[in-house]
């Protein structure tokens, strides 16, 4: 059974998959190491919103060896409180629930990419859509899809485009939403869909949906 665990060292801001992609003598790379060291930052910045660890990472963790980050499960888009109702996220296919692309303007060619996706499960460092999408991959993939090359991680993401003067009062269907981590890093993007929405591959155990953009973003970005 997962148990919440924090563990010491956690220098590195919650950054997904930032860093060289090459193997260590673990088989883990060094970008996997970051992304678990940040998750761990975090935990330590907001135990209550820790993520889980299964027991073995636990125990390894504890005796100081290499600790796999698949043993972590990461929730950087955590539900609104009081959970998830109709209202707060969103699926495809109900009545009023989808936004009216004809309405998305530039916005609207790489929402209908990303819709492809609805139903694609969360996987931490999954960039497939058979496999699954963390949410940079989702975001990259939906824009490589209309021809739009964009980096494999957020905080590269948060850089690319122009910044939205006023933020998501600004917001246009199309632009990326980010928000911040401990240490100020990107840890989660979405993409935004107009109308108070965004879409997004969410967390670890949900699949990509449509949301209501239910927490105001650190910062919004323009690439389209």
């Amino acid at each position: 059974m997962p148990v919440n665990a924090v563990a010491p060292d956690a220098a590195a801001p919650a950054v997904r998959g930032a860093g060289s992609s090459t193997p260590n003598a673990t088989g883990t790379t060094s970008a996997e190491a970051e992304d678990f060291e940040a998750l761990l930052g975090d935990a330590m910045a907001n135990p209550a919103a820790a993520p889980t660890v299964t027991l073995a990472g636990m125990v390894a963790a504890i005796a100081g060896q290499p600790v796999d980050p698949s043993a972590i499960r990461p929730d950087l888009s955590p539900e609104p409180a009081g959970g998830a109702d109709a209202t707060s996220v969103r699926a495809a296919g109900g009545p009023g629930e989808r936004p009216d692309l004809a309405r998305a303007g530039r916005g609207a060619a790489v929402l209908a990419a990303g819709e492809q996706y609805l139903g694609v499960p969360y996987k931490w460092g999954g960039t497939s859509p058979t496999t699954g999408f963390d949410c940079s991959g989702f975001v990259q993939r939906a824009f490589a899809d209309i021809g739009v090359s964009l980096p494999r991680v957020s905080i590269d993401q948060s850089r690319e485009g122009t910044e939205v003067a006023g933020g998501l009062d600004n917001a246009q269907p199309g632009d990326l939403l980010f928000w911040r981590g401990s240490g100020g890093r990107p840890n989660h993007i979405a993409i935004y869909a107009g109308d108070g929405q965004m879409l997004e591959a969410p967390s670890s155990g949900r699949n990509v949906h449509y949301r209501d953009v239910w927490r105001t973003p650190d910062a919004v970005r323009r690439v389209l």
